[in-house]
């Protein structure tokens, strides 16, 4: 907010369910931090939108209403590029074979709230799963093992090009990433590998909804039994890390050009 008024930037933070606000006062809105949006989802979509037709949304609606429901890995997946193996299971379907060591999480979902591994126990998992059918879709993934040594790398896209990766570790004995369950961060260079495996799903975010780069982007990535995988692109509210980036204040900088070129 800072970087933004010494560009002579009017910026205002505002709560997306906030009754009170006028969202048509800005021509630019920037959704940040909507972390509560899975526990009111009906009133978040809904927010989507109206506020995109009053003002320029960023990322825009159609990106964030593809995104907020995970099952488009399948799609990314049915593209051709390499994502974590996924099985979509939506209430009332047959629930699949749930052998061997598996990862089961909600289909909307931040923070890894309701994701839950569990080894080689059916009925664990069984249960599990139901519990989540009853709010809604869940996902079903093969443990990837290489988390606990490898991390998860984070590649943070701002308009279009690779601003910083990190990788993200868990701590010892958990296999979530997250901050609020001791993982820690570190700067990394950005493999060829890696960048090639973003840059394709953020193309096909291109090819679905227009050419437009998006404002922001962040392109998680483990690694699997057959190699670098997509876990995760997150369009909607990511983390940044901008403060763990390898030059914090140059990131935050992208940040605000990309603003100003809106």
């Amino acid at each position: 907010m800072e970087a933004l008024r010494t560009r002579g930037v009017d910026a205002r933070l505002e709560a997306w369910d906030d009754p009170r606000v006028a969202w048509d006062w800005a021509p630019l809105t920037i959704i940040r931090s909507t972390w509560n949006y899975t526990e009111h989802l009906d009133a978040f979509l809904a927010w989507l939108r109206a506020v995109g037709v009053v003002t320029t949304l960023c990322n825009p609606a159609d990106v964030v209403l593809w995104n907020h429901h995970k099952q488009y890995l399948v799609e990314l997946a049915d593209a051709g590029l390499a994502v974590v193996p996924t099985t979509l299971v939506r209430p009332g379907e047959e629930v699949p074979a749930l052998g061997g060591d598996v990862v089961i999480k909600p289909a909307v979902s931040v923070g890894a709230i309701g994701t839950q591994r569990i080894k080689e126990d059916r009925n664990a998992a069984v249960a599990h799963l139901s519990t989540l059918l009853e709010r809604g879709a869940a996902l079903v993934q093969p443990y990837c093992a290489d988390i606990e040594h490898g991390g998860e790398r984070s590649l943070v896209y701002l308009d279009g090009t690779l601003s910083h990766t990190i990788r993200k570790r868990p701590a010892a004995g958990d296999f979530r990433v997250h901050e609020h369950f001791g993982g820690t961060n570190d700067a990394v260079d950005v493999t060829s590998t890696d960048r090639a495996l973003a840059e394709g799903a953020l193309a096909h975010i291109a090819d679905r909804f227009g050419a437009e780069p998006l404002l922001y982007g962040r392109v998680d990535i483990v690694d699997g039994p057959g190699g670098p995988a997509l876990s995760e692109l997150e369009l909607i509210e990511p983390y940044l890390y901008l403060r763990d980036a390898p030059d914090p204040a140059a990131a935050e900088a992208r940040v605000v050009d990309a603003i100003e070129r809106r």
